[in-house]
């Protein structure tokens, strides 16, 4: 195939991707090239070649549909420390998974994940032994591996973003079935499902989150007011979830201060949708 209509091949990739962002900009662009029976790494290297890459064509799409107020999302550290901060919490309360394993159900690419979490030096091990969930022998140990080699667990990876994706269009698939229709042994994919801690169950309600939630953010508007207190009422160790699903974690903050935060976040949100209030 000559250069011409190899670059016109591959514009028609990248036009279609951006059709599929339309309906949900968090699909990964290797995922949705191997979907089409293409070579990824070739999409991948022509991405350069055409000037652009994914988080460019996923600022396109958002502001395209007016979506500008979602730009933020789309760069990498902010998704792989939301991520982060999800997994963490994840993990306190009480739940054992590897990092992996929840970014398949988050649909987070998992390999970029961990590249960005040792650049941070953030170690799961660590966590999990200092959170209780593991003990101290038992890091590292002959069975973290689950006796796959590294292109079997690739293979069983991309399997179960697959099912997790034919679940979306089918929501009582079966495992079994999927496994036989996609010439994958069911019990190895059951072994790996164990080794990262996941179910099928936990796939299935990943699936019905990610449908009941919106992709677009919506305002929430809150009344909150103080029933008293003064300025030397402490609070230690505050979370806040925001409108737009990100998290503000606050070490100390008096009662008063917290009301002032939120009354303000309030009427900035007031302000920007335009309400008359």
């Amino acid at each position: 195939m000559d250069r011409e209509n190899l670059s016109e091949q591959y514009t028609k990739l990248v036009n279609d991707y951006k059709e599929a962002l339309k309906n949900d900009i968090s699909l990964n662009f290797t995922d949705f090239v191997r979907s089409r029976n293409c070579d990824a790494r070739k999409a991948e290297n022509s991405l350069r070649f055409l000037k652009t890459n994914v988080s460019e064509i996923k600022k396109e799409v958002l502001v395209s549909q007016g979506r500008q107020d979602e730009l933020a999302c789309i760069r990498s550290g902010d998704i792989y420390e939301r991520t982060w901060a999800l997994f963490k919490d994840h993990l306190e309360a009480g739940n054992n998974i590897t990092l992996r394993g929840f970014c398949i159900l988050h649909n987070v690419d998992g390999h970029k994940m961990h590249k960005w979490a040792e650049r941070h030096n953030y170690n799961v091990t660590s966590l999990k032994i200092k959170l209780g969930i593991i003990k101290k022998h038992e890091e590292d140990g002959p069975a973290d591996a689950s006796n796959f080699g590294e292109r079997m667990q690739k293979r069983l990876a991309k399997g179960l973003r697959d099912y997790k994706h034919r679940l979306e269009v089918k929501p009582d698939s079966s495992l079994k079935q999927f496994c036989k229709d996609e010439h994958i042994e069911y019990k190895d994919m059951v072994k790996w499902m164990a080794h990262l801690g996941m179910t099928v169950q936990q796939l299935k309600q990943s699936v019905i989150l990610d449908d009941k939630c919106p992709k677009k953010r919506r305002n929430v508007f809150v009344q909150f007011k103080p029933n008293g207190g003064t300025n030397g009422d402490k609070l230690t160790g505050v979370k806040i979830q925001l409108a737009d699903g990100s998290n503000v974690m606050v070490d100390e903050c008096t009662v008063i201060s917290l009301c002032a935060f939120i009354n303000q976040y309030n009427n900035d949100q007031r302000r920007r949708s335009g309400a008359d209030v």
